[in-house]
């Protein structure tokens, strides 16, 4: 069975498609993650491949969600998600590092972030901010991004170069939209890294991908 939500039990098995589908077998129950970790993985992936990720924050800028109320109300979870979801920005935790870390045991206890969900319907973004053991150029850390885009994470990862904003990545089926215009890199390692994503189809095309492809029958 595959899950379409983060699972609860240790043990059980998380996949992102292009980190860890090798690692399928007899698994009773799959969680297919989250939208936000199908993005962070790859670029984790490429980062720490490259350069070393030693740790690191992530913020992402994130679409409101259905459980997100119209009027200021009462939450279960959280005092801030009770607030109107139209006329705030709403801070609150995420779990895609624990669902990351799931998929990417060398990255677990890396790396925590959260989320600020806004008042749109989709298109996310989102901040990663890491420290690697080797500094690249600016250049070198775009380039690498371009080739894992044409190759391990081609259909998953792409690179642009248009200066969007969140509504011209609606129904984008990659699941990071590397802004290049967003990339930076100080001389102390610290390399800071913006993608897209649209938080619906992009986990949708992940979810297909395991369906399909590394779930699929032989």
């Amino acid at each position: 069975m595959v899950t379409c939500h983060p699972l609860a039990d240790e043990g059980e098995l998380t996949v992102l498609p292009g980190i860890n589908e090798d690692e399928v077998a007899d698994q009773r129950i799959i969680s297919s993650g989250t939208c936000t970790a199908h993005g962070l993985g790859p670029v984790l992936d490429v980062l720490d491949e490259r350069f070393g990720v030693e740790s690191g924050f992530f913020t992402t800028v994130h679409a409101s969600t259905s459980d997100q109320p119209s009027v200021d109300s009462w939450h279960t979870r959280s005092l801030r998600k009770g607030r109107a979801v139209a006329n705030n920005i709403v801070p609150v935790e995420t779990v895609a590092h624990l669902a990351l870390a799931e998929a990417m045991p060398s990255m677990r206890g890396k790396l925590s972030g959260y989320s600020l969900r806004v008042p749109i319907l989709l298109g996310s973004l989102l901040e990663l901010d890491v420290q690697v053991r080797r500094t690249p150029s600016l250049k070198e850390l775009e380039t690498v991004f371009r080739k894992a885009a044409e190759d391990k994470f081609s259909g998953i990862i792409t690179v642009r170069d248009d200066q969007p904003v969140s509504s011209d990545l609606i129904a984008s089926p990659y699941s990071a939209i590397i802004d290049s215009h967003l990339l930076d890199v100080r001389d102390n390692g610290l390399v800071r890294v913006c993608f897209w994503y649209d938080n619906e189809t992009g986990f949708c095309h992940r979810l297909e991908q395991m369906l399909f492809g590394c779930l699929a029958p032989v």
